[in-house]
């Protein structure tokens, strides 16, 4: 049991290192690729998109392990089972609604934001329906 625990906290902690590491390249990637007059909000929500994206590499490793070690029974597995539900819902929202939204308001050439927000939306509703 000692060495269960003893797996699992250097296996957190491998983990932690990993998402650490992709947060700062996915920063990097973002500094070195985006234009300097992109507004900072999309910047963000970029940021969050990728980070979310390239996390998955990193959690990969503690799902095959917690998994093998589990097996059918574990709690642990039930709260990794919640990260990846709430990781998939969250790009998901942000890949059909966030971004085209935010997109299409970088794209209107309307004066005032709320105009440009409005345009969006109706530009994306003519898409879609």
């Amino acid at each position: 049991s000692t060495q269960s625990t003893w797996g699992v906290l250097m296996v957190l902690e491998f983990t932690a290192v990993e998402l650490c590491a992709v947060g700062l390249v996915t920063l990097s990637l973002l500094y070195r690729y985006s234009a300097k007059s992109v507004p900072l909000y999309i910047k963000a929500v970029v940021y969050i998109t990728w980070l979310l994206c390239f996390s998955i590499v990193a959690l990969i490793p503690l799902d095959v392990y917690l998994t093998s070690q589990v097996g059918e029974q574990g709690q642990d597995f039930i709260s990794l089972r919640t990260v990846w539900y709430s990781m998939y819902w969250v790009t998901f929202s942000m890949t059909w609604v966030v971004l085209p939204i935010a997109q299409e308001v970088e794209d209107a050439g309307d004066f005032t934001q709320k105009a440009r927000i409005k345009r969006s939306l109706k530009n994306l509703s003519l898409i879609h329906i």
